[in-house]
């Protein structure tokens, strides 16, 4: 392909500019979504956030094809301080993965590392908002708790973006 950025050196590596913007955003609290990386990409960055403390890695729609992590990789990525971020679009009939399995892999992470998003952007799919009342029913509907699905949909990624959870619901209830 003609626009494929590949992270790593031919020896396993991060190339020094990935490392650099790593520092970067740990430096600045601010968070980096992994995307679509390689098997080795996605090890060399999981090892790379672990290494310098960096605790605003995600990982996107970890059963996507394009990423297709185990439950083992995902229980180990959260065990290593990163985020992973289950979407809808992993549910949709254009991914059709088993929710059972989804509310494995959070079970396996512990909800306290993982986020729930639409990722509603194909056209075939319902709007941003019902996606993620799908999603939120399917956890649900396997076991995740209210509290679960807030810590999930509200506290995780309010700490990812930087918020301050406590001014929002201060400033909401006024």
């Amino acid at each position: 392909p003609k626009y494929v950025h590949y992270f790593l050196h031919d020896k396993a590596r991060l190339l020094p500019e990935i490392e650099q913007i790593f520092s970067m955003a740990h430096d600045e609290g601010a968070a980096i979504f992994f995307g679509h990386p390689t098997k080795r990409e996605f090890h060399a960055m999981a090892e790379l956030c672990y290494k310098i403390g960096f605790k605003k890695g995600v990982i996107d729609h970890p059963f996507s094809p394009f990423v297709n992590l185990t439950i083992e990789e995902m229980k180990q990525a959260g065990g290593a301080g990163l985020w992973v971020n289950f979407t809808y679009d992993e549910l949709s009939p254009l991914l059709g993965i088993d929710p059972a399995n989804m509310y494995k892999a959070i079970r396996a992470v512990g909800p306290e590392h993982c986020t729930l998003s639409s990722d509603a952007g194909e056209p075939l799919f319902p709007n941003s908002v019902e996606s993620l009342r799908l999603l939120r029913g399917h956890m649900s509907a396997f076991g995740c708790t209210p509290q679960e699905i807030h810590t999930m949909c509200t506290v995780n990624p309010s700490f990812i973006v930087g918020l301050n959870l406590k001014t929002t619901q201060r400033a909401s209830a006024a």
